[in-house]
């Protein structure tokens, strides 16, 4: 008779009972303590403190996204853009790809001061909602003109004003996790102020809170990638979709070459 196997303990069993439950059990305190904290932000709001509030927010989804959860091994940061540039100083449109609902936040954590464009059903929630307004996220309401006109003179104001603007050109996750193709309703506001396009990689090893399924928790930590690739500058006469297409080509390549390192460290 062969010896009896050993039962290997499910998948990410152990890690849910450390990583998972301080990230679950941080993640619980902290809308708690935002539900308390929530009539003096109001207060603050009010009385014209918003810029006080929107570093308040900021600083915590740093706090959290890139600090506590890494240090629990929730996950782990690959690589991310140095402080430095990914806090530089001028009007630039950032375009990434977009796979997950962490994207957004980590977006939010890494570019202090970025303005993002979000669905305006999001807006509209009672909490976070308030919230996001206060990090002053601009509504879109995709089947609306007027809310896509709206939302495209709020980003050329932003550009116009030195500001930096970051969109997901796909318009929403993709379902699959292959890149779909990026509209250019932002791209037309960075070549009507001369602003320079910078895609934005953001890559998984595995899938996270996305249309694909997957685990929230792997045997080892899942491994995130936030990469701002070369400065695109419009050209004298370019057409937004042609802009657009040279950010998602620059992004497309480094997925791949991504992706394929990926699949190696998986198999080794």
């Amino acid at each position: 008779m062969s010896p009896p196997r050993s039962r290997t303990p499910p998948a990410g069993a152990a890690r849910w009972l450390t990583a998972g439950a301080v990230a679950f059990g941080a993640w619980g305190l902290s809308v708690l303590c935002l539900l308390l904290l929530f009539p003096i932000l109001l207060l603050a709001d009010a009385a014209g403190g918003r810029r006080r509030i929107r570093a308040f927010v900021t600083g915590f989804l740093r706090a959290f996204f890139l600090g506590l959860l890494p240090a629990v091994r929730f996950y782990r940061l690959g690589e991310i853009p140095d402080p430095e540039i990914a806090r530089a100083a001028g009007p630039r449109l950032l375009a990434a790809n977009h796979r997950s609902r962490l994207d957004a936040l980590l977006a939010l954590a890494l570019f202090p001061g970025v303005r993002i464009p979000a669905k305006a059903s999001y807006l509209e929630a009672p909490l976070f909602g308030r919230v996001m307004r206060w990090l002053d996220c601009i509504p879109v309401d995709a089947a609306s003109r007027d809310s896509l006109r709206a939302a495209a003179e709020a980003g050329r104001r932003v550009l116009a004003s030195g500001g930096s603007l970051l969109v997901f050109p796909e318009g929403t996750r993709s379902p699959d996790g292959r890149l779909m193709a990026f509209g250019d309703l932002f791209f037309r506001a960075a070549v009507d102020e001369g602003a320079p396009v910078v895609p934005v990689v953001i890559h998984s090893e595995e899938p996270f809170l996305s249309p694909q399924g997957g685990r929230v928790l792997h045997r080892r930590p899942n491994v995130w990638t936030v990469r701002l690739l070369s400065r695109l500058s419009p050209d004298p006469g370019e057409r937004a979709g042609d802009l657009a297409h040279r950010a998602r080509a620059g992004i497309a390549e480094a997925l791949s070459s991504l992706e394929g390192g990926a699949d190696s460290r998986r198999r080794g």
